[in-house]
């Protein structure tokens, strides 16, 4: 009885720190543990929280990481099998939060060329594993999820994870009642492919839970970068439709999360405009505020692809974009990295303005004009402009980069407001980069 009630003062230190292997170990040395580590009815691990990352190699020889030797030689091959058999002995109606990597994995070959790579196939038996486990088990604890698809890219284009796609977005959506935290890296290597690309699949599988759970996500990060790779069942000639309703759908569901705090989109050009044509809809459609994400406190928009634009994607107007956040009152941070053309519209910079008036808990602003030429002075009179909102929020930092050809007189104009609100300059004219930060000091 009293070492019973030794584990029980500790356990809550205890399994914060416990990995899944070392606590399957444990459960086998005495009753009390094993009453505290292994549900009754299914024989697994209860685990509260599980995360799996591909660790890179060290920049030394200290092969060390707080203490904890790795060995970086195999971590590379282990780490997919290990997924694999953790899920396996995972109790699911535990789980609270989960994040899992499918990295990047490369072995020799056992026969022929020593010098020839090729990719496991051990990641279809993880995902399979994580899709059916999350329906087979009520995984109505888990508030905060974490998937880097990245090599599963590998294996759709043979169709092989077709099914399984829509398997996982109907237990994600069915099961996980609580969740909160959604982050999803959508982009990844497929073999003999020279650029990124993303799942269609995936994306479709997310759209049932963002919709069901828009009144209760509070976090969503998504990365969707590079090319399409969509299993073609349909036909060439539906690809195209398919693919931009898909986009659609996911971001329109998102923008109309009414808790959400903290939004991050990083996406190549493609989606991007899927993006601003969903905002557009979503601005037509429902021009209540009880439609919109007015919670925001965190900002992120990045197209960071944006050599495409000026040839193969014809770029909508991104006004609608910027106008549906402008009820965002509790805004804190905004980043945005946008196509150029889109700055050369008087709409975008009028936006912008609208964005940032009436915005009292903003601390920080970062801007990305992606190498625009500002010769004409149209963006520096702009920023000039918002100087009366900057002098009525808490803004600390004002970061912008990518302006070209700038005019000097504008510039100077511009510093000067920004020295009065007692920021401080940084130039770095090698990436046209300028950076004012508020002095402790203020005037």
């Amino acid at each position: 009885m009293m070492s019973t009630a030794a584990i029980e003062m500790c356990w809550p230190t205890i399994e914060t720190f416990i990995d899944l292997e070392s606590a399957i170990s444990l459960s086998s040395t005495c009753r009390s543990l094993h009453s505290l580590i292994i549900d009754v009815a299914t024989h697994k691990a209860k685990v509260t929280h599980f995360q799996v990352c591909n660790l890179p190699p060290p920049d030394n020889n200290d092969i060390s990481v707080i203490g904890i030797p790795r060995d970086y030689t195999t971590a590379h091959i282990r780490i997919p099998h290990y997924i694999s058999h953790a899920l396996s002995h995972i109790h699911f109606p535990s789980l609270s939060k989960l994040h899992l990597d499918f990295p990047l994995t490369r072995k020799r070959h056992a026969t022929g060329d020593a010098h020839s790579d090729y990719i496991e196939d051990v990641h279809t038996s993880a995902f399979p594993i994580l899709a059916s486990q999350l329906g087979a088990h009520a995984c109505n604890k888990l508030t905060s999820l974490y998937l880097n698809c990245n090599r599963l890219l590998q294996y759709e284009r043979g169709g092989y994870l077709d099914t399984i796609y829509e398997i996982f977005g109907q237990s994600l959506s069915r099961c996980c009642t609580e969740l909160e935290e959604l982050s999803i890296i959508n982009t990844g290597i497929v073999r003999g492919e020279n650029t990124p690309m993303y799942s269609v699949g995936l994306a479709s599988a997310l759209v049932l839970t963002l919709k069901r759970r828009k009144d209760m996500i509070r976090k969503f990060n998504y990365e969707v970068y590079g090319k399409p790779l969509l299993f073609n069942r349909f036909g060439v000639g539906a690809n195209t439709d398919i693919i931009s309703k898909t986009n659609c759908d996911v971001f329109s569901a998102v923008l109309q999360s009414t808790k959400l705090e903290q939004l991050c989109i990083k996406c190549s050009a493609g989606p991007y405009r899927d993006l601003v044509c969903a905002a557009t809809i979503c601005n037509a459609e429902n021009g209540s505020r009880d439609q919109k994400s007015s919670s925001i406190r965190d900002l992120s928009i990045l197209c960071l692809e944006t050599r495409e634009c000026n040839g193969i994607y014809i770029m909508p107007p991104v006004g609608p974009l910027l106008d549906h956040f402008t009820d965002c009152h509790c805004l804190q941070t905004l980043y945005l990295t946008l196509p150029n053309p889109c700055w050369r519209e008087s709409q975008t910079l009028k936006a912008l303005t609208n964005l940032l008036t009436n915005k009292p808990d903003l601390l920080r602003v970062g801007l990305s004009f992606s190498g625009l030429d500002d010769r004409e002075g149209k963006v520096l009179e702009c920023l000039s402009g918002i100087l009366p909102q900057l002098a009525l929020s808490s803004c600390n930092i004002f970061d912008f980069a990518g302006l070209l050809n700038v005019d000097e007189a504008r510039l100077l104009k511009l510093t000067q407001g920004m020295k009065r609100l007692g920021f401080v300059i940084r130039r770095n004219h090698l990436h046209a980069a300028i950076r004012f930060k508020r002095s402790e000091r203020r005037e």
